[in-house]
């Protein structure tokens, strides 16, 4: 017998989605394009003033409903250690 009080809920599969993906329509500032990731299509957007033309790699970091947040590959930032940043301060 079904409990009709119960909520059902299944996990985003999605909701993790991390990764390099390829710029396959151009995304404006306050814009959405597209990209191609993990097999497939999907729109994309990114909150800085960049724009990404087509098959430019771009760097996924996040995602709203079902678009894409992506920024710059080159925006990845170099580890480094606590005492490498202090000695670069002084």
């Amino acid at each position: 017998m079904f409990n009709l009080n119960q909520r059902q809920t299944s996990p985003n599969p999605f909701r993790n989605i991390r990764g390099e993906a390829t710029v396959s329509k151009p995304i404006y500032p306050h814009r959405t394009g597209r990209v191609y990731c993990r097999g497939t299509w999907w729109s994309a957007k990114c909150y800085e003033e960049i724009t990404f033309i087509t098959d430019e790699i771009v760097e996924v970091v996040g995602i709203e409903n079902i678009t894409l947040i992506v920024q710059p590959v080159s925006w990845k930032a170099p580890s480094r250690q606590p005492s490498e940043v202090y000695s670069q301060v002084k």
